[in-house]
């Protein structure tokens, strides 16, 4: 045993010694899933290679599972995420492993096999599968003696594939940690996982009251993987990810996502609705929402270094918590990110969400660069508002034509105005740079009060929206406090914008009830 104990550790060593690009051991992860997936499509026969869902379905699978098992192991082991990950995508091709036995025993024993999920219709009760290995064993074939069939639960070929999972993680949780009780821990919470995912079916019907089979499958396997990204990151990156929350801007981020959700609630009430079947949808522009937000302020915070160092000095770039050339790589998988979601929620949806990127890298970086056009500038922040107000009616089913045009106008032209409150906080270093906004132009007192005077026009004009008396005099009281926020002398931008998402909550919640 100490043997081999001893020669596990040279190769798990050799591998995290080894020098390869990261990208290196992802190509094995690719090479591995398409290997896979084309091998599955000969065993199994229940698709065919033209089936590109069947084929996304499957490397979602894959990409979610992996997430979770490097997480479980850097949680069991408190190895490094990174080290971890070139142990997994090292050893990734046992996967193969599974349709190769499927298909001997396919045609060397005319053993009919089933594939690798728990079905709610075949396989019974979800919690004794659990402890039965997916299933039953192996019965015998009464028709025809002699010949073996699988009874009930995954292949042979997928069970073999655990099992030979679960003794690598044994030996290597046991390998880095020196404790048979870890290692049996870390083997129980694998097991855990696997079963989660091969169980996919029953929780997708029981537990999430949704179809167990397609549609369903790929955005629940995109669903998870963001659920597992943000640990992983976390994991990997302590220090960047701290800061990078730390800079976030919830505020805004929390603006934007506040809006789609009225867009949805205003087409509801216009008679649009919501399908079980399309719920993931409105769940992926939030999340897309989420990555492109990101992604929109640190390119901003890119080009606003000059700026930065004046109004700004606490901001990751200025302080230089994190490199710039990381920085610079995270902010492209931030969009990277968004707009796979976007695009797997719908191409329509896909199209709004890029031209909300798009909107806000022209405002920020060159050779556009449109913050440096006095008072316009909001424009295409004007128009995300309304791209996703607008995304929001359209997501429900009710078109453009129903939104009335004095709705967007208010949102268009009262956007363009009324946004440039968020050049008062860079007031100095704006001035500094000679970026012309509306503060620099005609001196910050004057634009304070202006601001404030427009912020109370547009709660004044809340009648646009609001059905209720009770929740229009609220909106009045708001632009008050708007206004007073915004003129005092210890001007806080985030209690301005906290004062307008109460402002947009109110008009949410008197049309949702």
């Amino acid at each position: 045993m100490n043997k081999l104990f001893q020669f596990a550790n040279r190769v798990i060593s050799s591998v995290e010694a080894s020098k390869h690009p990261y990208y290196y051991y992802v190509f094995v992860f690719v090479f591995s899933v398409l290997a896979r997936n084309f091998l599955e499509v000969l065993a199994y026969g229940e698709v065919k290679l033209s089936d590109w869902y069947a084929h996304l379905h499957y490397s979602t699978y894959y990409i979610a599972l992996v997430i979770f098992l490097l997480l479980a192991l850097a949680f069991v082991t408190g190895e490094k995420v990174a080290v971890t990950g070139k142990v997994i995508l090292t050893f990734i091709p046992i996967i193969i492993i599974c349709p190769i036995i499927d298909l001997v025993l396919s045609y060397g024993f005319d053993l009919k096999q089933t594939l690798g999920y728990l079905s709610p219709e075949l396989h019974g009760n979800f919690f004794s599968k659990y402890f039965l290995y997916f299933g039953n064993s192996i019965g015998v074939n009464l028709s025809a003696p002699g010949i073996f069939k699988l009874n009930m639960g995954p292949s042979i070929g997928y069970r073999a594939e655990v099992f030979f999972v679960l003794v690598g993680f044994g030996i290597y949780i046991g390998v880095k940690t020196k404790s048979i009780v870890k290692s049996l821990i870390g083997v129980l919470l694998i097991y855990t996982l696997i079963y989660f995912f091969c169980s996919t079916p029953f929780v997708l019907k029981n537990f999430l009251k949704l179809s167990p089979y397609a549609p369903q499958l790929v955005p629940y396997y995109l669903l998870l993987s963001f659920i597992g990204l943000i640990p992983m990151f976390i994991k990997a990156f302590p220090k960047e990810s701290k800061m990078i929350f730390n800079d976030f801007r919830w505020l805004r981020l929390a603006f934007y996502e506040l809006i789609f959700l009225f867009g949805v609630v205003y087409g509801l009430k216009e008679g649009g609705v919501i399908r079980p079947s399309t719920l993931y949808q409105g769940v992926f522009v939030l999340i897309s929402i989420f990555f492109l937000w990101k992604n929109a302020v640190m390119v901003n915070n890119i080009e606003d270094i000059t700026i930065d160092k004046v109004s700004n000095s606490k901001r990751p770039l200025i302080t230089k918590a994190i490199d710039l050339k990381l920085y610079q790589q995270l902010a492209w998988w931030m969009s990277g990110l968004g707009l796979v979601y976007a695009l797997y929620a719908d191409i329509i949806i896909w199209y709004f969400l890029a031209i909300f990127s798009f909107n806000y890298f022209i405002y920020s970086a060159g050779p556009i660069r449109l913050k440096r056009v006095p008072i316009i500038s909001k424009l295409p922040i004007a128009l995300n508002i309304l791209l996703l107000f607008i995304l929001g009616n359209v997501y429900t089913g009710v078109g453009f034509s129903n939104i009335p045009v004095e709705v967007v106008l208010f949102i268009v032209l009262g956007g363009t105005l009324a946004l440039n409150i968020i050049d008062i906080k860079d007031f100095q270093g704006d001035k500094k740079a000679g970026i012309k906004t509306l503060p620099v132009l005609i001196g910050l007192k004057p634009a304070k009060l202006l601001l404030g005077i427009l912020f109370l026009g547009g709660h004044l004009l809340g009648f646009i929206f609001t059905i209720k008396n009770e929740t229009y005099f609220i909106l009045v009281a708001l632009g008050i406090l708007q206004l007073i926020s915004i003129t005092s002398k210890n001007y806080s931008d985030k209690r301005v914008v906290g004062l307008f998402l109460v402002s947009i909550l109110c008009v949410i919640v008197e049309r949702f009830i």
